[in-house]
């Protein structure tokens, strides 16, 4: 059926506000080290003994008691018996230490070896050596049952190392939303092509994609993307498949460029967004809509995908008042090249860019040489 323009678009900042309001399903699932690996933890990780667990050395050199240096001085030396390692027979003494070893009974001081001289059994200390010095106290960095990793830490790579020896081999960690990915029918170059880049995205915010290619609705799952058909030309139906679902539709238009089309609604208890057909205005409203319900679902609750940073543009960008808008953008350092987009393929400058800004609904636009926030993207470059 044809369908009438909107007669009011929320803004942007309004369907933001839409889809954090969204409740979240909130479930948990045991993970094994490393598979645990950009999984977001549901429970903290604890430290299963002191950190570190007894008094060890930091610097390769010589272990020895700190009040048995004192009055040395580079004109009055003090010599000191050296032990074997593993243990002293007399006191005062002084024996190896490899940093990370346990200290000797007796040593509470580690000289590096280039602060001392060493030769015939003997060690010449030719100052007085701190209490402490090269040394880490039992318990210094984290005592027994402290919390590791909190709840809600995404892991990487160093987060799983720190977990693994913190004593943990399986992680509580967040069960990863499933989100039904509807085609309707998506505009050239394709639905193939905008159904993979979908899931790759819905996989990077990390979620599961079940896709549907114009069959039944999915309400089962924790969101419903709905791709295609959200306008109101004669083939726009994906409001009426909703409907006709059951489900309804709370909003229907977002003063948002090139996703103006853009519906939000409900399928039962699973929130739906509509989003266009179009590839290149399919992609940004995911970078700028979809994406922030995704990773919310997932426990992953940045606004964006990619870090932020602040760059001047190296040319202008004009936008229309009323509407905010998606700019792409080239980035070169600290500059940012607004990336024009063709109207026939969107997607070929899309995948130029490394980065977009956005534009509010109520600038028309920046001039060269403003400094703006860019939004980086994941440009598939290797330099």
């Amino acid at each position: 059926m044809a369908h009438e323009s909107f007669a009011e678009r929320i803004t942007l900042e309004a369907a933001w506000a839409w889809i954090d309001a969204a409740p979240a399903r909130r479930a948990v699932e045991e993970a094994e080290l490393p598979a645990a690996l950009g999984r977001v933890l549901a429970e903290p990780v604890a430290f299963a003994a002191d950190r570190p667990a007894t008094d060890l050395g930091i610097v390769d050199g010589y272990a020895l008691p700190a009040e048995a240096t004192l009055g040395a001085s580079a004109y009055n030396p003090l010599s000191l018996p050296l032990a074997p390692s593993g243990g002293a027979a007399a006191t005062p003494f002084a024996t190896a230490c490899c940093a990370g070893a346990p200290l000797p009974p007796g040593a509470d001081a580690v000289l590096p070896i280039h602060a001392v001289e060493a030769s015939a059994g003997m060690l010449k200390v030719g100052e007085p050596a701190p209490r402490g010095v090269g040394v880490a106290r039992r318990g210094e960095a984290a005592r027994r049952g402290e919390t590791a990793l909190p709840a809600g830490r995404r892991l990487g790579p160093t987060q799983i190392a720190l977990a693994a020896s913190a004593g943990a081999k399986v992680v509580k960690v967040a069960r990863r939303p499933v989100v039904a990915l509807w085609l309707a029918g998506a505009k050239p170059p394709g639905a193939e092509a905008l159904a993979i880049a979908l899931s790759a995205l819905v996989a990077r915010d990390g979620a599961i994609v079940r896709r549907s290619d114009g069959g039944a609705l999915d309400g089962d799952a924790d969101a419903l993307v709905m791709v295609g058909r959200s306008g109101w030309g004669e083939d726009d139906d994906s409001v009426t498949r909703l409907q006709a679902a059951g489900g309804r539709l709370d909003h229907h238009g977002v003063a948002f460029a090139p996703g103006g089309s853009t519906g939000l609604g409900w399928l039962g208890a699973t929130p739906a967004i509509l989003v266009p057909g179009d590839p290149y205005a399919a992609l940004a409203t995911y970078e700028t809509l979809v994406g922030r319900l995704v990773r919310r679902l997932a426990g992953r609750p940045a606004p964006f995908a990619g870090p932020g940073r602040r760059c001047r543009l190296a040319g202008k960008i004009a936008s229309p008042v009323g509407v905010a808008e998606f700019a792409p953008v080239a980035i070169d350092g600290g500059s940012a090249t607004p990336i024009a987009i063709a109207p026939s393929d969107g997607l070929l400058g899309l995948s130029r860019a490394q980065g977009f800004t956005l534009v509010a609904a109520g600038l028309e636009g920046f001039a060269e040489g403003a400094e703006v926030e860019v939004v980086t993207l994941d440009s598939g470059e290797t330099s």
